[in-house]
């Protein structure tokens, strides 16, 4: 009798406290859509309506878990517990809140490869009035920690980011790796139907050139630049 081919995929389990709409959260979604074929996905994060489309990006299995404060301990010993328990090969965390907890959690069960991405540096983030010094102590610890330690791999979205994480947050060169956001081009596929219809119900004249803007109104999203 033949034995059935065991499964050599890897396993990579996805940390993040939203499931929400939002950029990270697609980003999530995309990374899944792109390699479910040649990886097991699960996913680590609250219900929402995400959960959805990472299934159907190819997830394979979801975990209703998140941080409920800073330092909530238990929710890394529940991810240790849930590696150990899945076999996971991969940990990739989101953010400093959950990427601090979930890479505790992974270094503690001893998983093979931790990456640590935090999109935007908390260095970017506004804090009003004296709250802004014990944060800024507290993330610059826990991310220095995170980062050079209990990860193996720190992601950045492009050059500029890596040199913040390296000349602000103290991350070591050789622990970061840039990977830019990939583009999806069907969503850019030109139709003359399309953009006529938007012409019409919104009463924009043919010969005016439109420039659009999808973002949440911070810094580091560009409306200055546009």
């Amino acid at each position: 009798m033949k034995e059935s081919p065991k499964n050599t995929k890897k396993k990579v389990l996805m940390c993040y406290h939203s499931a929400d709409y939002g950029g990270v959260e697609q980003q999530i979604a995309d990374i899944i859509n792109g390699l479910s074929g040649d990886i097991d996905f699960y996913i680590a994060c609250p219900n929402g309506p995400l959960v959805k489309k990472y299934f159907e990006a190819g997830a394979v299995g979801h975990i209703n878990i998140k941080p409920k404060s800073e330092a909530d301990f238990i929710y890394s010993l529940n991810i240790a517990r849930l590696i150990k328990k899945k076999k996971i090969d991969i940990v990739h965390s989101h953010e400093l809140l959950t990427g601090f907890l979930a890479m505790l959690g992974a270094w503690i069960a001893g998983c093979e490869r931790r990456i640590y991405h935090v999109h935007t540096s908390f260095t970017e983030w506004k804090h009003k009035g004296i709250k802004k010094y014990p944060a800024l102590f507290v993330n610059t610890l826990a991310n220095y920690i995170a980062g050079n330690f209990f990860a193996t791999d720190v992601l950045a979205l492009t050059g500029e980011i890596k040199r913040v994480r390296m000349k602000k947050e103290f991350i070591k060169e050789s622990k970061i790796t840039v990977i830019p956001n990939g583009v999806d081009l069907k969503r850019f596929k030109f139709s003359e139907i399309d953009r006529d219809f938007i012409r019409d119900r919104y009463n924009i004249s043919s010969n005016d050139i439109v420039i659009g803007n999808m973002a949440r109104f911070t810094e580091e999203k560009g409306q200055a630049v546009l």
